[in-house]
């Protein structure tokens, strides 16, 4: 069966890829990239208004692919209420009061989080319901935006299974901390987060690249420096590193400058399917090379965008990959 291909409109010089232009025979066709950004846990509202707004250029500058989007639900996420202090027996007639007070304030607090919650939770089974198997048929890849948390999928092994069978599936920053409760995500993914220690605080980071044929490497220096905040460079370990592409490593951990070795980006196949990871990002300025106020160069942050369109481009199989 003939591959359907779309000529980028991107100087192949800026990104290194080698995307066939359609013969005459060929439909010129864009693919159907679904973006979620839903989160059960932290929020990283800044990455994801970033990287969504990148994903939008990327897609208008290659029409490649087109992009749909399924971002947090309107009722905002509660914040489960803190029980208050039991009396105690020592305690003054005046602090015996207050105490009860606060535990009768808790009782009213807790039953509102607990209907907040409701209405959260059955909103944010609403907007995923774009990612159950039925609605999935509408898409050749999906997109784990900087999403976190447990997410309430409609069908979960539905949600593998359509991977498996020939799509995309592409995790950007802190997709890696989402569905923790479940292992096969982790094995679909490729690649777990296993720990952050140390200071805090922006870090000069010299990545590797590990795989300079592949697209998403093609536009990255052997050797590449970016400026990151050090705990959005954790640790990670491959789930099977024999049928893992690493494509961008570091060799220093990102704590305390110990020598060691901790995949930053890689690419599998799942199934049919094809993976792409990157953890990079978490600098918005790598985003946009038009922002003030930068801590990485212009150009670095077009080094990032080549290496994302390249992923993205990777997972869809627009390109072979090596």
């Amino acid at each position: 069966m003939k591959m359907v291909v779309h000529f980028l409109a991107i100087s192949a010089v800026f990104l290194g890829l080698s995307i066939p232009a359609p013969g005459a025979d060929e439909t010129m066709a864009a693919k159907k990239l679904l973006v979620v950004s839903t989160s059960t846990r932290n929020r990283f509202q800044g990455s994801i208004d970033a990287a969504e707004k990148a994903l939008v250029r990327l897609a208008e500058q290659s029409h490649a692919f087109t992009l749909e989007f399924v971002r947090q639900p309107s009722a905002p996420q509660p914040k489960k209420p803190k029980p208050s202090a039991a009396p105690k027996p020592e305690a003054s007639p005046e602090e015996q009061a207050a105490l009860v007070k606060a535990g009768e304030d808790f009782k009213a607090a807790q039953a509102a989080y607990l209907e907040a919650d409701k209405k959260f939770q059955d909103e944010i089974k609403q907007v995923l319901q774009k990612l159950s198997p039925e609605s999935l048929k509408n898409y050749d890849g999906v997109v784990f935006c900087y999403t976190s948390g447990d997410l309430p999928l409609p069908d979960f092994d539905g949600f593998l299974a359509w991977i498996k069978a020939g799509h995309a599936f592409i995790g950007l920053g802190n997709a890696m901390e989402t569905m923790v409760s479940f292992p096969a995500y982790y094995d679909m993914l490729g690649g777990k987060w296993t720990h952050f220690k140390g200071t805090q605080g922006w870090i000069d980071a010299e990545l590797i690249n590990a795989k300079p044929k592949h697209p998403a490497s093609k536009g990255v220096p052997d050797k590449w420096t970016i400026r990151e905040f050090s705990y959005k460079i954790p640790n990670f370990v491959l789930a099977d590193p024999a049928h893992t592409q690493e494509l961008l490593v570091i060799e220093k951990s990102p704590a305390d400058q110990t020598p060691g070795h901790f995949p930053l980006a890689w690419a599998r196949d799942y199934g049919r399917g094809r993976v792409f990871f990157t953890s990079i990002g978490g600098n918005p300025d790598l985003w946009d090379e038009r922002l003030a106020n930068r801590k990485n160069p212009p150009e670095t942050a077009k080094i990032f965008q080549a290496h994302l369109l390249g992923g993205i481009l990777w997972a869809l199989v627009f390109e072979a990959g090596t």
